[in-house]
């Protein structure tokens, strides 16, 4: 069991510490994608609407019947926009060249930015969501909506600016942004800080995503302290700690 560990955990580091041997950044992508449907084995649902997904990726029940077939395949979104992260970036607003090919845009950071790369790859930011629900959010940031909103599929809000997430998922929402903060420093605002750790502290992580927090530190090797709480959620002896 320690060996299968150390290897599940060598192979995962060496996919997301660079793009090896001739890998695109769609390729990496996909390596993501594939381990973050890993994590979730345990629980395969959709965040916000708890939609059940079968071995293929698939949606097939009666609370979906509002999906088109195209709208039934889950997709992979990150909590924290990559937007956000390199916004501020050139590598995010620029022209690159892989292997005699000119790319542009997000992709150029994917191959030419660590830090970019590094928060891109982590399965703390990303869930199972509808497609439709992904389309309907863009680029938005987590945050409080105001009074003139919309109001999307299984509760999630959105104005102009930001997207709200129901209450059963404003806890870990708040503590990916939490997370990746203290690990990242994507710049959190005062009052972002204060309402995520709100969201936090009133809604307490389930058993689920206490697993897949489990399972994410086998895989990536780090744990999300905001989750990672209490001795029922940690094996004796084991430190909690960002790092690997």
């Amino acid at each position: 069991m320690k060996n299968s560990y150390l290897f599940t955990t060598l192979v995962f580091g060496i996919a997301f510490s660079g793009l090896v041997m001739g890998q695109s950044p769609a390729q990496y992508q996909n390596v993501v994608n594939k381990t973050a449907a890993q994590v979730h084995a345990g629980y395969p649902k959709t965040a916000f609407c708890r939609f059940a997904y079968n071995s293929r990726f698939e949606i097939d029940m009666p609370g979906a019947s509002f999906l088109t077939p195209k709208q039934r395949k889950v997709s992979w979104m990150t909590i924290v926009p990559l937007s956000r992260v390199g916004k501020d970036l050139a590598c995010y607003h620029s022209r690159c060249q892989w292997q005699k090919r000119v790319l542009s845009g997000p992709v150029c950071c994917t191959l030419r930015n660590a830090r970019y790369k590094k928060i891109e790859g982590d399965l703390h930011n990303r869930l199972p969501v509808v497609p439709m629900l992904k389309q309907w959010r863009g680029d938005r940031e987590f945050g409080k909506v105001s009074r003139q909103h919309e109001t999307g599929e299984c509760g999630v809000l959105r104005d102009d600016k930001v997207i709200e997430p129901p209450d059963s998922f404003k806890g870990t929402v708040g503590r990916a942004y939490l997370y990746l903060h203290d690990l990242y420093d994507i710049g959190l605002t005062d009052s972002e800080r204060e309402l995520f750790t709100k969201w936090h502290q009133t809604y307490p992580p389930e058993s689920w995503e206490k697993t897949w927090d489990m399972q994410i530190g086998i895989k990536q090797g780090k744990h999300n302290p905001y989750i990672y709480r209490g001795k029922e959620n940690r094996r004796q002896g084991e430190q909690v700690s960002f790092k690997k």
